[in-house]
């Protein structure tokens, strides 16, 4: 469906990751840049007692399968090089960069606009007025609300409801 597509990925942990999955599954041509000097998205290593040491974890693998990986430090100029051409060709560029950040490395939307004129650039970020919350947070209360929303349908699937805004009261025994 959309084999034509090229997404940058620079997002780790859940949403970002999760965003990009969608694409992978729908055909899309998705490259995942890992920070180099960590050793790539921390969620490598976010693993259950029962994963070998050697494996990626299982989180890591549900929301990264099927893209291509590479690893890039953005202080590098060898690296910066290389990424400002993957910026230079692809069509939608996704971050999840804790508050400023972004600026700090140059990967804002002007900075990558000025690359790429036509870029679709998609940050997902909470928290734009408490600079000292991590980035990944907000991947927390995105499972979350997902959950929540997730709850709620299905509590809406086995309460029949002749009402538009709710649950019809149901008889009981005692009623």
């Amino acid at each position: 469906m959309f084999s034509e597509l090229k997404i940058l990925e620079l997002s780790s942990v859940l949403a970002g990751p999760a965003v990009g999955i969608f694409f992978a599954e729908l055909g899309a041509q998705v490259t995942k840049v890992e920070n180099k000097l960590s050793k790539g998205d921390i969620t490598r290593k976010w693993k259950l007692s029962s994963e070998k040491d050697e494996d990626l974890s299982a989180y890591f693998c549900s929301v990264n399968y099927g893209k291509k990986h590479i690893f890039l430090d953005f202080n590098n100029e060898d690296d910066r090089k290389k990424l400002n051409e993957l910026i230079k060709y692809c069509d939608v560029i996704i971050t999840n960069f804790k508050y400023g950040d972004d600026e700090k490395f140059k990967l804002d939307f002007e900075s990558c606009k000025n690359l790429n004129s036509s870029i679709i650039y998609a940050h997902i970020g909470w928290f734009k007025s408490k600079k000292d919350r991590v980035a990944f947070e907000h991947s927390f209360i995105f499972i979350v609300i997902t959950f929540d929303l997730k709850i709620y349908l299905a509590i809406r699937s086995k309460c029949p409801s002749t009402e538009a805004n709710g649950c019809k009261k149901q008889n009981t025994a005692n009623d």
